[in-house]
């Protein structure tokens, strides 16, 4: 085990972090969580990240804080069945790659050589899982109990925010070499060498996964209230769409655009009304504005990333010698192949894993498991959207969740799962984003 140049500035943080609050703990990993590849140690080639350990710290100060209760009894009830059965049924399905007559499948991805079989790999996507699912319990536990503030805990998140955009700007701006140090851990392997601006996360479409949605979060505000300050912080997250040469931003911005004009509908369709002042008639007119700016300014490399976005949709209805077609859409329909061997059950959780969630999911625990991944989600923000005061955390979690079913195969980030807190306890009352 090797400590990382990072870790000898944050190991000292964790120590420090272990002698505070349980809150205090509990809204420092919330804001840590944006920050995916900062690491602390090495492992041969495995890296233990920062935010895995402070949630040790607030897991361990989690079960410290029932065991000095007492009499104290954990309430399960919090999380909705469906995500516990969603669980259960990987956990009962990550077997399944190991049945012979799976053996056959291909194993999805560029190299079609392989053939499906079980791996130990199967067992840490389902810890990471595991992780995801107790922090959002933990979350929701501390919510409900008044340690936490929902207001507070959003207001962290949106500084989260803040710091992931002005880190893709430091990566954009620092020379290479500074850049794998820094957002890589000094590791150089060929995706390095690529020099793609996306700070401190892996790749661009999971900085689109994170900034997008609250791009959309922001820009709803500034419709809503009119200030400047919603609309500044949309166009710093905008700006990381342009360096960074993402097309699953661009769609999420469009995913949202057309939830938006759905929403708004049915509104209508339903006579509900929204809270309206007069600054929310002209600041359409404004946003309007810069946009076709920003629009006429940066034509040339807009049109060139909805080029990009454009062939990838096309590569997605030609099954047919796919891997002309495009890396991911490649990936897509091998993986869609690997689901119809096993449409029900899937061929084992973790055993496949595509470039996107939407077959990952299905190809790994077939329509049973997306139908309760969808479970768990959808029916909580279908409550929420009742109350028009709750727009900016559904918008948040069905932006990030189209994003991840097209572009990002793995739903471990916590920040979604900070926001399914926020949804968990908050099923009767308004929570607007401040």
């Amino acid at each position: 085990m090797n400590i990382l140049t990072m870790g000898y500035i944050l190991i000292p943080f964790i120590i420090i972090l272990c002698f505070q609050k349980l809150g205090t703990a509990a809204y420092v990993l919330a804001f840590a969580s944006s920050l995916t590849t900062l690491a602390v140690f090495s492992i041969g080639d495995n890296f233990i990240s920062l935010y895995l350990l402070l949630f040790a710290v607030v897991f361990i100060k989690y079960c410290a804080s029932y065991c000095s209760a007492g009499t104290r009894r954990l309430r399960l009830n919090l999380l909705p069945k469906a995500l516990v059965l969603y669980f259960v049924w990987c956990a009962i399905s990550t077997v399944q790659a190991a049945f012979p007559w799976n053996h056959t499948i291909i194993v999805t991805g560029l190299d079609a050589t392989d053939y499906l079989a079980f791996r130990p790999s199967q067992f840490t996507q389902l810890i990471y899982l595991l992780i995801s699912i107790l922090f959002c319990w933990i979350m929701t536990d501390l919510l409900d109990r008044g340690i936490l503030s929902r207001q507070k805990l959003w207001k962290v998140l949106c500084a989260a925010y803040v710091v992931a955009v002005l880190l893709v700007y430091v990566h954009a701006l620092i020379p290479k070499e500074w850049s794998i140090l820094l957002f890589r851990n000094g590791k150089v392997d060929a995706w390095n060498q690529t020099g793609t601006v996306c700070g401190a996360f892996f790749e661009p479409s999971t900085m689109a996964c994170y900034i997008c949605p609250f791009v959309c979060v922001f820009l709803e505000k500034f419709l809503r209230s009119g200030k400047c300050k919603p609309l500044l912080l949309s166009v710093m997250g905008l700006a990381t769409f342009l360096l960074s040469g993402s097309t699953s931003a661009w769609f999420g911005l469009l995913f949202w655009l057309v939830f938006s004009l759905i929403r708004g509908v049915i509104r209508i369709i339903k006579g509900r009304h929204v809270r309206v002042n007069r600054m929310r008639i002209i600041a359409p007119a404004f946003l309007l504005i810069a946009v076709l700016t920003v629009a006429v300014l940066c034509w040339p490399l807009v049109s060139r990333e909805l080029g990009k976005l454009g062939l990838k949709l096309a590569s997605l209805s030609q099954p047919n010698d796919v891997m002309t077609h495009g890396e991911r859409g490649g990936i897509f329909w091998l993986n869609w192949k690997a689901f119809l061997h096993s449409p029900l059950t899937g061929l084992g959780f973790g055993a496949v894993r595509s470039a996107d969630l939407f077959t990952t999911i299905l190809a790994g625990t077939g329509i049973i498991g997306f139908v309760l991944y969808l479970a768990y989600w959808v029916p909580g923000c279908v409550r929420l959207s009742k109350n028009s005061e709750n727009d900016g955390l559904v918008t948040f979690i069905v932006v990030y969740n189209a994003i991840m079913l097209v572009a990002v195969p793995e739903p471990y980030y916590l920040t979604i799962w900070a926001m399914y807190a926020l949804m968990y306890p908050g099923l009767t009352v308004s929570m607007p984003p401040d």
